[in-house]
């Protein structure tokens, strides 16, 4: 039973875990999501005002 509880906790803290995302321009940290990542390309508040 003690190792149901592991693989539980083990499947709990790995989903619980944030996923960095970064700039597709120029590869900054934008944020941090829990899973799974939106299928969107970010872009950084730096690289939004340069780009047009």
């Amino acid at each position: 039973m003690s190792a149901l509880v592991e693989m539980f906790v083990e499947a709990f803290e790995t989903a619980a875990a944030k996923i960095p995302l970064f700039c597709s321009v120029c590869g900054a940290l934008v944020a941090h999501v829990h899973p799974p990542a939106p299928p969107c390309a970010l872009i950084c508040s730096a690289c939004r005002e340069v780009t047009p």
